[in-house]
Protein backbone atom coordinates (compact mmCIF):
# COMPACT_ATOMS: atom_id res chain seq x y z
CA UNK A 1 0.00 0.00 0.00
CA UNK A 2 1.81 3.18 -0.85
CA UNK A 3 1.91 6.42 1.25
CA UNK A 4 -0.43 8.63 -0.15
CA UNK A 5 -3.48 5.73 -0.04
CA UNK A 6 -2.28 4.91 3.73
CA UNK A 7 -3.24 8.54 4.91
CA UNK A 8 -6.47 8.46 2.80
CA UNK A 9 -7.61 5.73 4.54
CA UNK A 10 -6.02 6.29 8.08
CA UNK A 11 -7.77 9.59 7.71
CA UNK A 12 -11.32 8.41 6.65
CA UNK A 13 -11.05 5.45 9.71
CA UNK A 14 -10.50 8.71 11.89
CA UNK A 15 -13.36 10.16 10.56
CA UNK A 16 -15.13 6.80 10.67
CA UNK A 17 -14.99 7.37 14.70
CA UNK A 18 -17.23 10.62 14.25
CA UNK A 19 -19.62 9.28 12.62
CA UNK A 20 -20.33 5.98 13.75
CA UNK A 21 -21.64 4.94 10.66
CA UNK A 22 -20.14 2.09 8.98
CA UNK A 23 -18.50 2.67 5.21
CA UNK A 24 -16.36 0.93 3.13
CA UNK A 25 -13.61 1.79 0.33
CA UNK A 26 -13.70 0.22 -2.80
CA UNK A 27 -11.21 2.13 -4.50
CA UNK A 28 -8.02 3.58 -3.07
CA UNK A 29 -7.95 7.74 -3.72
CA UNK A 30 -6.15 9.92 -6.36
CA UNK A 31 -5.91 13.05 -5.78
CA UNK A 32 -9.64 14.21 -4.95
CA UNK A 33 -10.25 17.14 -3.43
CA UNK A 34 -13.59 19.49 -3.56
CA UNK A 35 -12.27 22.97 -2.21
CA UNK A 36 -12.93 25.64 -4.18
CA UNK A 37 -12.92 23.46 -6.71
CA UNK A 38 -15.88 23.93 -9.33
CA UNK A 39 -17.96 20.34 -9.40
CA UNK A 40 -20.49 18.88 -11.36
CA UNK A 41 -23.15 16.42 -9.62
CA UNK A 42 -24.88 13.70 -11.78
CA UNK A 43 -28.27 12.00 -10.20
CA UNK A 44 -30.57 11.62 -12.61
CA UNK A 45 -29.39 8.40 -14.43
CA UNK A 46 -28.55 6.70 -10.98
CA UNK A 47 -30.03 3.27 -10.78
CA UNK A 48 -32.34 3.77 -7.69
CA UNK A 49 -33.77 -0.31 -6.00
CA UNK A 50 -35.56 -0.04 -2.94
CA UNK A 51 -36.68 -3.17 -0.87
CA UNK A 52 -39.11 -3.32 2.06
CA UNK A 53 -38.94 -6.00 4.33
CA UNK A 54 -41.71 -4.61 7.49
CA UNK A 55 -45.55 -5.10 7.34
CA UNK A 56 -45.80 -2.37 9.03
CA UNK A 57 -43.51 0.25 6.28
CA UNK A 58 -45.00 -1.59 3.19
CA UNK A 59 -48.05 0.97 3.34
CA UNK A 60 -45.90 4.15 3.80
CA UNK A 61 -43.83 5.98 1.13
CA UNK A 62 -40.38 6.13 0.93
CA UNK A 63 -40.15 9.65 0.97
CA UNK A 64 -43.00 12.64 1.26
CA UNK A 65 -41.99 14.83 -1.07
CA UNK A 66 -43.43 13.34 -4.49
CA UNK A 67 -44.91 10.37 -5.84
CA UNK A 68 -42.24 9.06 -7.90
CA UNK A 69 -39.73 7.79 -5.31
CA UNK A 70 -36.62 7.24 -7.97
CA UNK A 71 -37.00 10.64 -9.19
CA UNK A 72 -37.29 11.81 -5.38
CA UNK A 73 -34.56 9.99 -4.39
CA UNK A 74 -32.27 11.44 -6.87
CA UNK A 75 -33.26 14.80 -6.07
CA UNK A 76 -32.53 14.07 -2.23
CA UNK A 77 -28.87 13.04 -2.72
CA UNK A 78 -27.91 15.59 -5.24
CA UNK A 79 -29.38 18.09 -2.60
CA UNK A 80 -27.16 17.01 0.10
CA UNK A 81 -24.52 16.74 -2.14
CA UNK A 82 -24.35 20.51 -2.89
CA UNK A 83 -25.28 21.50 0.49
CA UNK A 84 -22.13 19.60 2.19
CA UNK A 85 -20.30 21.20 -0.71
CA UNK A 86 -21.20 24.58 -0.20
CA UNK A 87 -20.46 23.91 3.67
CA UNK A 88 -16.66 23.09 2.49
CA UNK A 89 -15.98 25.47 0.39
CA UNK A 90 -16.98 24.09 -2.59
CA UNK A 91 -18.64 25.09 -5.84
CA UNK A 92 -20.96 22.63 -6.75
CA UNK A 93 -23.49 22.72 -9.58
CA UNK A 94 -26.14 20.32 -9.81
CA UNK A 95 -26.97 19.89 -13.46
CA UNK A 96 -29.68 17.22 -13.76
CA UNK A 97 -30.03 16.64 -17.16
CA UNK A 98 -27.10 19.32 -18.55
CA UNK A 99 -24.32 16.51 -18.76
CA UNK A 100 -24.69 13.61 -20.62
CA UNK A 101 -23.01 10.72 -19.19
CA UNK A 102 -22.23 8.81 -22.64
CA UNK A 103 -20.07 11.80 -22.98
CA UNK A 104 -16.55 10.52 -22.84
CA UNK A 105 -18.02 7.94 -20.38
CA UNK A 106 -19.32 4.22 -20.47
CA UNK A 107 -21.13 2.30 -17.72
CA UNK A 108 -19.28 -0.65 -16.61
CA UNK A 109 -20.11 -3.22 -13.76
CA UNK A 110 -17.94 -1.39 -11.21
CA UNK A 111 -20.01 1.85 -12.11
CA UNK A 112 -19.25 5.01 -14.83
CA UNK A 113 -15.85 4.94 -16.23
CA UNK A 114 -13.86 7.22 -18.38
CA UNK A 115 -13.87 5.42 -22.45
CA UNK A 116 -12.82 8.95 -24.01
CA UNK A 117 -10.37 11.09 -22.34
CA UNK A 118 -10.30 14.05 -25.08
CA UNK A 119 -13.89 14.23 -24.50
CA UNK A 120 -14.14 14.68 -20.94
CA UNK A 121 -11.24 17.02 -21.12
CA UNK A 122 -12.90 19.25 -23.65
CA UNK A 123 -15.93 19.10 -21.45
CA UNK A 124 -13.74 20.71 -18.62
CA UNK A 125 -12.52 23.30 -20.55
CA UNK A 126 -15.51 24.57 -21.90
CA UNK A 127 -17.93 24.07 -19.02
CA UNK A 128 -14.97 25.40 -16.33
CA UNK A 129 -15.04 21.45 -14.61
CA UNK A 130 -12.72 20.38 -12.53
CA UNK A 131 -15.04 16.95 -10.96
CA UNK A 132 -17.64 15.11 -12.48
CA UNK A 133 -19.29 13.34 -9.04
CA UNK A 134 -21.68 10.59 -11.22
CA UNK A 135 -23.91 8.36 -8.48
CA UNK A 136 -23.94 4.96 -9.67
CA UNK A 137 -26.76 3.43 -7.65
CA UNK A 138 -28.84 4.19 -4.54
CA UNK A 139 -30.08 0.99 -2.79
CA UNK A 140 -32.45 1.39 0.16
CA UNK A 141 -33.92 -1.06 2.42
CA UNK A 142 -36.45 -0.41 5.12
CA UNK A 143 -37.32 -3.23 7.94
CA UNK A 144 -37.32 -3.92 11.34
CA UNK A 145 -34.51 -3.72 13.54
CA UNK A 146 -33.60 -3.63 17.65
CA UNK A 147 -31.65 -0.84 19.31
CA UNK A 148 -29.32 -1.10 22.31
CA UNK A 149 -31.72 -2.76 24.60
CA UNK A 150 -33.31 -4.94 22.45
CA UNK A 151 -36.25 -2.57 21.57
CA UNK A 152 -38.03 -3.36 18.28
CA UNK A 153 -37.46 -0.25 15.91
CA UNK A 154 -38.22 0.57 12.31
CA UNK A 155 -35.11 1.36 10.36
CA UNK A 156 -33.55 2.09 6.43
CA UNK A 157 -30.02 1.65 5.75
CA UNK A 158 -28.71 2.97 2.36
CA UNK A 159 -26.01 2.61 0.21
CA UNK A 160 -24.63 4.74 -2.24
CA UNK A 161 -22.41 3.73 -5.38
CA UNK A 162 -20.53 6.68 -6.40
CA UNK A 163 -17.79 7.37 -8.99
CA UNK A 164 -15.82 10.71 -8.85
CA UNK A 165 -14.26 11.66 -12.49
CA UNK A 166 -11.40 14.24 -13.08
CA UNK A 167 -12.68 16.06 -15.81
CA UNK A 168 -9.27 18.20 -16.07
CA UNK A 169 -7.42 14.59 -16.06
CA UNK A 170 -9.79 12.58 -17.96
CA UNK A 171 -9.71 9.79 -15.35
CA UNK A 172 -11.52 8.36 -13.00
CA UNK A 173 -10.39 9.40 -9.57
CA UNK A 174 -11.77 7.35 -7.07
CA UNK A 175 -15.34 4.91 -7.21
CA UNK A 176 -16.81 3.73 -3.59
CA UNK A 177 -19.59 2.86 -1.73
CA UNK A 178 -20.78 4.94 1.13
CA UNK A 179 -23.66 3.83 3.86
CA UNK A 180 -26.16 5.61 6.49
CA UNK A 181 -28.13 3.71 8.68
CA UNK A 182 -31.19 5.25 10.70
CA UNK A 183 -34.09 4.07 12.85
CA UNK A 184 -37.07 5.83 14.58
CA UNK A 185 -39.95 4.07 16.64
CA UNK A 186 -42.32 6.99 16.07
CA UNK A 187 -40.95 8.68 12.40
CA UNK A 188 -41.18 6.27 9.84
CA UNK A 189 -41.29 8.67 7.34
CA UNK A 190 -37.99 10.47 8.37
CA UNK A 191 -36.17 7.12 7.89
CA UNK A 192 -34.87 7.14 4.05
CA UNK A 193 -34.53 10.85 4.62
CA UNK A 194 -32.45 10.50 7.68
CA UNK A 195 -30.70 7.54 6.29
CA UNK A 196 -29.77 9.52 2.85
CA UNK A 197 -28.35 12.34 4.65
CA UNK A 198 -26.07 10.26 7.03
CA UNK A 199 -24.73 8.22 3.76
CA UNK A 200 -23.94 11.81 2.04
CA UNK A 201 -22.25 12.61 5.43
CA UNK A 202 -19.92 9.69 5.18
CA UNK A 203 -19.16 10.45 1.49
CA UNK A 204 -17.92 13.70 2.42
CA UNK A 205 -16.15 13.08 5.49
CA UNK A 206 -14.08 10.20 3.99
CA UNK A 207 -12.60 13.17 1.46
CA UNK A 208 -8.62 12.93 3.21
CA UNK A 209 -9.34 16.95 2.51
CA UNK A 210 -12.41 16.59 4.69
CA UNK A 211 -10.76 17.42 8.50
CA UNK A 212 -8.25 19.95 7.24
CA UNK A 213 -10.55 22.15 5.63
CA UNK A 214 -12.88 22.76 8.89
CA UNK A 215 -16.14 22.24 7.24
CA UNK A 216 -18.36 24.79 9.41
CA UNK A 217 -21.07 21.77 10.03
CA UNK A 218 -18.76 19.00 10.63
CA UNK A 219 -18.79 19.09 14.05
CA UNK A 220 -22.31 19.66 14.30
CA UNK A 221 -23.22 16.81 12.34
CA UNK A 222 -22.05 13.80 14.58
CA UNK A 223 -23.33 15.41 17.99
Amino acid sequence: MNKQLLSSVLVAGTLLSLSGCARGLAEGYNSMGFREQKVVFVADQAEVKVKTASETLKSLPYLHAGENTVKVVREVVRDSLTRWGSDCGAQFFPKEGSYSLRMGLMHAADGWNVADQNVVRSYARANNTDYLVVVNSIDIHRGEVSNAAGKPMLGADVTLDVTVIDARQGVRAVRETTTGHFESADSPSTLVQQALGLAVDNFFVGVPEARRWGCKGLADRFK
